[in-house]
């Protein structure tokens, strides 16, 4: 459904996506959302353990004035279709510069990367597993980047 590789020494990310080829590598000439302040978060975690509070006590850490907006977290474990199409029922709803989070991937904790996809109107950011493409797809994609700022990962990893 989706693959992912660097291209060259420039490190560009080409995606492709059911046939559809970005190379975000290019510069952006198409102007981009600002992001306005709210989070809106999409999980498979459930709400029986800690995670959902860490992830928010990260972002609160990053941004204090975060409005962080809980979408759902009880998607069925690594259902990536049942994510997608969540997603995609709701965004619309959400103020121009929402940046969406979503965390439903088989492989959370592997080496698959994370990526911010920036769209006409929205920055969603998730895993390189194609949860992200139709929302991103239907508000018109800009561009897409790898997550690396180590910032935005805390140490060790959650498995």
């Amino acid at each position: 459904m989706t693959s992912s590789r660097q291209v060259g020494q420039n490190k560009e990310l080409l995606i492709q996506h059911r046939g559809i080829a970005m190379n975000p590598g290019r510069s952006l000439h198409m102007a981009y959302p600002k992001p306005c302040g709210i989070i809106a978060i999409l999980t498979d975690f459930g709400l029986e353990d800690p995670y959902v509070a860490a992830m928010k006590a990260v972002a609160l850490d990053i941004c204090p004035s975060t409005k962080i907006v809980d979408i759902s977290h009880n998607i069925k474990s690594f259902d990536i279709e049942t994510a997608a199409l969540t997603l995609y029922m709701v965004y619309r709803y959400f103020p121009r510069g929402t940046i969406f989070v979503v965390v439903v991937d088989p492989g959370v904790g592997s080496s698959r990367r994370a990526i911010t996809i920036l769209s006409s109107n929205y920055i969603f950011v998730g895993p390189d597993n194609g949860v992200l493409f139709p929302s991103a797809k239907d508000d018109g994609i800009i561009a897409v980047k790898l997550v690396e700022n180590d910032r935005y990962f805390r140490k060790p990893v959650s498995r």
